[in-house]
């Protein structure tokens, strides 16, 4: 009898051992896909510039002008950036422009241009217009997300910006020139 819990006992600490070493592994691999995220700080965005490349009966083409200042001690790829620029119409969000970028290599600690191809939808500018002549405040809403892969690991870095444009106190060049993230 006395052999048979000897056995039981070596198979128990085999399986405990086997066990803790499956956690440990575990727990190794999983704080590595958060320990990134943590320590990971988002690079700030401003706009420098904005120029029409094209326009058409439906929307205008921009290239929009931005600057990213990475404040990361490492440097990385930005796999894919894009937003949604929507406009408060009376409480509704109109859906204004879309921009999109792929693939925006940066390095640790650099400040980056980087030209940004938007659409911005005419018959949603009709509104935009109506609220500019007649002085009212516009409420502009950017959102967007980007995926930064750095080393082994890709973050999802969600984003989101309101701006209330004051015809009264703005023109709209200097409006734009002070837009940061």
């Amino acid at each position: 009898m006395k052999g048979f819990f000897n056995r039981y006992l070596n198979a128990s600490k085999k399986t405990i051992a086997f066990a803790a070493i499956i956690l440990l592994t575990a727990a190794v691999v999983l704080s590595s896909l958060y320990v990134p995220a943590i320590f990971f700080k988002a690079p700030d965005i401003s706009l420098i510039s904005i120029e029409i490349s094209g326009i058409s009966t439906d929307k205008t083409d921009l290239n929009m002008e931005i600057l990213i200042d990475n404040k990361n001690p490492i440097g990385g790829t930005i796999d894919d950036l894009s937003f949604d620029i929507l406009m408060n119409d009376n409480g509704r969000m109109k859906h204004v422009a879309h921009g999109e970028k792929n693939s925006i290599s940066i390095q640790a600690k650099e400040n980056k241009d980087v030209m940004i191809p938007v659409e911005i939808y005419h018959k949603s500018l009709i509104p935009l217009a109506l609220k500019t002549v007649l002085d009212e405040n516009i409420e502009i809403t950017i959102r967007g997300q980007a995926y930064y892969r750095f080393l082994i690991w890709k973050i999802h870095v969600p984003f989101e910006k309101k701006i209330t444009y004051d015809p009264d106190l703005n023109s709209i060049a200097g409006f734009l020139r002070n837009i940061t993230f």
